[in-house]
């Protein structure tokens, strides 16, 4: 399998390929306009190969050349992406760009089921429509899962310490719910990031630094293993995508802000089932909810197992591997049939 793709993505954050037997990273020219627009100096094997699995987004303005020259030269094109976008403000246009890509690909994956969802919608067929969902290597968490027993008390953060994921709400609803929770929980912050200084004087002001940790930049299995194991809940006051199924792979339930741009894992958040929702940009509700969910141990122990089980049973590397040699398949055989009835 070739990669092509460029060292950077929008915003200038890096893009990697592991070196894996039979992977080969082609590395080419990302260009970017105003950070809105891309324009890739794709190289002269995705014109060619077999089949090529084609970022479904419409800022790459290469990827809609390389799409239409594909179309006219009838080889195969899987288009893998979010689908449609959530946005309120996105334009009309951009649907029916989407809409017009997909009847053309000859299979499209989606990292969520709501994606395929607004697809058969439209009217494409549904077994050309599949479902990837985005995930981690949930494989290596199973040591660190098997500790999940130990006591858990604290509420979890895992993120950026930068605005956008209102960390400062966090606290601002911990400080509330404080005197109705018990002594021994911690509200424990993970991550790093600008706000950090900032964040640590506000649990100072607010007079809470004894019940608040802030670890810095926390990574792999060993070391996220016990600060999940001693956790009763994982909280995302603002935007959460990956976060979500990591939390629930370690079997921690989640509460999450109801109303902000979430990646497409959020749809793993089930009221009552895996998790809850508070209402967004309220510290109040927030708090609320901490009281609730703290006061029944048991409660979040039953949502903890089975956000466990469902995301080993959909989720995982090995499940988004499996959907795409089912959309090879696909598209490899509906080429085989129209190449057949051709004559």
């Amino acid at each position: 399998m070739d990669v092509v793709a460029g060292p950077y993505s929008y915003g200038g954050s890096p893009r990697s390929v592991d070196d894996v037997e039979g992977v080969t990273w082609i590395r080419i020219r990302n260009l970017f306009v105003m950070n809105r627009l891309a324009f890739q100096m794709l190289h002269r094997i995705v014109w060619s190969c077999p089949i090529i699995v084609l970022e479904f987004d419409l800022r790459t303005l290469s990827s809609l050349l390389l799409f239409a020259v594909r179309r006219i030269r009838k080889l195969p094109v899987i288009l893998w992406g979010h689908g449609l976008s959530r946005r309120s403000n996105s334009p009309t246009w951009v649907a029916h760009i989407r809409k017009w890509m997909a009847h053309n690909a000859d299979a499209v994956i989606f990292y969520s089921n709501h994606g395929r969802e607004d697809f058969i919608r439209f009217g494409l067929p549904k077994d050309k429509l599949f479902v990837a969902h985005n995930s981690i290597d949930i494989e290596h968490l199973s040591p660190a899962v098997a500790q999940s027993d130990a006591v858990r008390k604290d509420i979890l953060f895992i993120g950026r310490l930068v605005p956008g994921k209102k960390v400062d709400l966090l606290l601002e609803g911990f400080v509330r719910a404080i005197s109705n929770i018990p002594q021994a929980t911690r509200l424990v912050i993970v991550g790093d990031g600008p706000e950090r200084e900032y964040l640590q004087t506000l649990a100072k002001t607010h007079g809470i630094s004894d019940r608040v940790l802030f670890t810095g930049e926390v990574t792999g299995p060993a070391q996220l293993g016990p600060l999940f194991a001693q956790s009763a809940l994982s909280v995302s006051p603002g935007p959460i995508g990956l976060a979500a199924v990591h939390s629930l792979a370690y079997g921690v339930p989640l509460l999450v802000a109801v109303d902000e741009p979430h990646g497409p894992e959020v749809e793993v958040v089930v009221p009552e089932k895996t998790g809850c929702f508070f209402s967004s940009n309220d510290a109040d509700s927030l708090a609320m909810h901490l009281v609730k969910l703290l006061a029944h141990p048991e409660m979040l122990r039953e949502m903890g197992v089975n956000g466990r089980n469902l995301i080993q049973s959909q989720y995982g590397v090995q499940h988004m591997v499996e959907v795409f040699l089912q959309a090879f398949d696909y598209a490899l055989r509906q080429r085989s049939e129209d190449y057949r009835n051709s004559f």
